[in-house]
C-alpha cells in the first residue's frame, strides 16, 4: 500500500490499520481516499469534504485530491509509474488523474472516516504556493488537451501560462476529447472566471466563445460562475467590461 504524508501534516491513530482492513476485504481496489481535517494556523479545525460516490465524472473534472488521506495499491502505482518528479505541487493531482485514467474508476473507495490532519501554516506550500498550484494543473491540462485534439483549450490555457513546467504526459487520447475539455473549463471558471486583469478576460472572452450553449461537466457551483461569466460577457470588450463592472460595484 503506498501513500505519503508531509512533514506539515498528520495521521490519525488507527488510520492505517482501518487503511489496511479496507484493501484486505477486496482485491480490486486501487485506490482509497477517507476525509481529512484542515488546522487553521489558529489551531481551529474543519473537516474537509470527501469525493462523492454519486458524482464519479467529478474525480476527474474537480477531483478533491485529500492527499493525506488517499492510498494506493502499490503494483498500481509501480504500474503507473510512480509520481512525477518534475512536479512540486501537483504531484498528488497528476497520480489520482493518471490512475484513474489508466485503470479506470471501479477500484476507487470512498470512506466516510477521518484519517488525516492538513495543516496550514504561514510556511507551509499551500498557504504561498496557490501561483504555482494553478500554473503545475494548467501545465497537465494544456499537455492533455493537446493529446486529445483539443488545441483550441491548450491555446486558452497557454494565454495565461506561456512558460510551463514540463510534466510527463497524462495517459489520454481522443476518445476522451469531453472529459479532457471539462477538466480544463472548470479550471479555467474556477481560477480565471473572476476576470480580474485583461489577461484571464481575454482567456475567459475565449472560454466562453468555446463552451456557448454548451458547458460541459458542471455542477451547482460551476453553473454559478457559467452565469457569472456570462453577464461579465455582455461587455463587448476589456474596456467595456470594467466600465460595466465600476459602475455596478458603484450602484451595489
Amino acid at each position: 500500500i503506498f501513500g505519503w504524508i508531509n512533514s506539515d501534516d498528520i495521521l490519525l491513530p488507527g488510520a492505517l490499520r482501518e487503511v489496511a482492513e479496507v484493501f484486505a476485504s477486496d482485491p480490486s481496489i486501487t485506490v482509497v481516499t477517507a476525509r481529512r481535517r484542515k488546522r487553521h494556523v489558529d489551531g481551529t479545525e474543519e473537516v474537509m469534504p470527501l469525493e462523492s460516490d454519486r458524482d464519479v465524472p467529478g474525480w476527474f473534472v474537480r477531483p478533491l485530491i485529500n492527499q493525506q488521506a488517499t492510498f494506493y495499491r502499490m503494483d498500481v502505482v509501480r504500474e503507473v509509474g510512480g509520481v512525477d518528479a518534475a512536479l512540486h505541487y501537483v504531484m498528488d493531482l497528476e497520480l489520482w488523474w493518471r490512475v484513474l485514467f489508466i485503470k479506470g474508476t471501479s477500484g476507487v473507495r470512498v470512506v466516510d472516516r477521518e484519517w488525516a490532519v492538513f495543516r496550514m501554516h504561514a510556511a507551509s506550500k499551500s498557504t504561498g504556493g496557490t501561483p504555482a498550484f494553478v500554473a503545475e494543473t494548467a501545465a497537465l491540462l494544456h499537455d492533455a488537451c493537446m493529446l486529445v485534439g483539443a488545441a483550441e483549450w491548450a491555446d486558452v490555457l497557454a494565454m495565461g501560462h506561456p512558460r510551463r513546467v514540463s510534466p510527463r504526459p497524462l495517459p489520454v487520447g481522443p476518445g476522451h476529447r469531453d472529459r479532457v475539455v471539462a477538466m480544463a473549463f472548470h479550471f479555467l471558471l474556477k481560477w480565471y472566471g473572476g476576470c480580474h486583469d485583461r489577461t484571464s478576460y481575454r482567456m475567459m472572452r475565449r472560454s466562453y466563445e468555446l463552451a456557448q450553449g454548451h458547458p460541459r461537466g458542471l455542477d451547482a457551483k460551476d453553473m454559478e460562475r457559467w452565469a457569472a461569466l456570462e453577464d461579465r460577457m455582455r461587455a463587448p470588450g476589456w474596456w467595456a467590461f470594467l466600465l460595466h463592472r465600476k459602475w455596478k460595484h458603484l450602484f451595489a
